[in-house]
């Protein structure tokens, strides 16, 4: 899994430009971190809990570190340390979790930031969860069931397009998530439907109007070439 998300930023490297890269608990390990650091990329990642870290020439693991505490108000805290010899921004945040109790994270990172700015920066990861979970549990990410590799991707860039489609719609109708608009095409039957669907979808010259509709219509034409071409 590391190996993979290693590759597959030294690719996207190629492709585009981009200077930060934020991940998981999964991958908040020193191979990770110093392969960042070589790559002269930003990151910040979700630690556990129970990694040791020396702070102020004190070493604990972060839940119980004394200058990582929590008082009273505080929702947050940053501190800078070390984690297996190399010099990082530690960061503590006190969130809230679905059963309504209380819980305090960590993040690592190695930008010198206040701690609500990490903790926002961290926070842009989520629109790539919502963005898989959409794909699962709306779209069919997980649904193919061919054995063939060919058709495995076919049915990869057929969903990649699909959400592709959805974000442009959810753009132009000014609706807050991709599933807004599932759900106003589900209530449509017939040539209501065909309508809606050509409405949302806009006319591409205008789209490419602007740099910020530009990149969703390069996204969508990009995604329908390659899946043309299987």
């Amino acid at each position: 899994k590391i190996d993979l998300a290693k590759e597959m930023i030294l690719y996207l490297k190629q492709e585009i430009s981009f200077d930060t890269v934020l991940m998981d608990g999964a991958f908040a390990s020193i191979s990770v971190i110093t392969f960042c650091i070589d790559q002269k990329l930003y990151f910040a990642l979700r630690i556990a809990r129970n990694r040791k870290v020396c702070i102020n020439g004190i070493a604990e693991q972060l839940q119980y570190h004394p200058s990582l505490r929590l008082y009273k108000n505080e929702r947050s805290k940053t501190v800078k340390g070390y984690y297996k010899g190399i010099e990082l921004y530690f960061t503590a945040e006190k969130r809230k979790k679905k059963d309504g109790k209380w819980e305090v994270v960590f993040i690592v990172s190695n930008i010198d930031l206040p701690p609500k700015q990490t903790v926002n920066l961290y926070k842009k990861r989520n629109l790539v969860e919502s963005c898989f979970r959409t794909k699962k549990q709306y779209i069919g990410l997980l649904d193919c069931q061919s054995t063939s590799a060919k058709k495995q991707r076919a049915h990869i860039l057929s969903v990649m397009l699909a959400y592709a489609v959805l974000s442009i719609a959810k753009f132009y109708k000014k609706k807050k998530c991709p599933e807004d608009i599932i759900h106003i095409l589900r209530r449509q039957k017939g040539s209501l439907l065909a309508r809606e669907y050509t409405d949302l979808i806009g006319n591409y010259h205008e789209i490419l109007k602007t740099p910020a509709e530009g990149y969703f219509s390069r996204c969508f034409l990009t995604f329908w070439q390659g899946y043309m071409q299987l």
